[in-house]
């Protein structure tokens, strides 16, 4: 999967490799206020503001980062439903949607 285009610049945090750079977007977009976030999305200055804000976070604040980010993916998988289609039998045995419905 490729990253997005305002992870696409070289990273602050070394190496410019696509894991960093995603982690610089994902902080980025989750600390910034959600006007500022679309205003740069929308005048295509997201990737400039993106880098900018990735220069100001400390080398030592990365593991709590990755950290966090660890523990909204869990919690999204732990809280993901599959929904599977029902077999199709030709007589539906569902309840009715309303009362008085026959």
């Amino acid at each position: 999967m490729s990253s997005p285009p305002f992870c696409q610049a070289s990273s602050p945090l070394g190496g410019g490799g696509e894991a960093e750079q995603q982690l610089i977007a994902f902080a980025w977009l989750h600390v910034k206020p959600l006007a500022d976030v679309l205003k740069a999305l929308r005048n295509r200055t997201a990737i400039d503001e993106a880098l900018a804000f990735g220069f100001e976070i400390p080398i030592e604040a990365t593991s709590e980062m990755v950290a966090e980010i660890h523990r909204i993916s869990n919690k999204a998988k732990a809280n993901a439903v599959e929904v599977v289609d029902r077999p199709s039998h030709g007589k539906s045995d569902a309840p009715k949607n309303s009362v008085g419905q026959t």
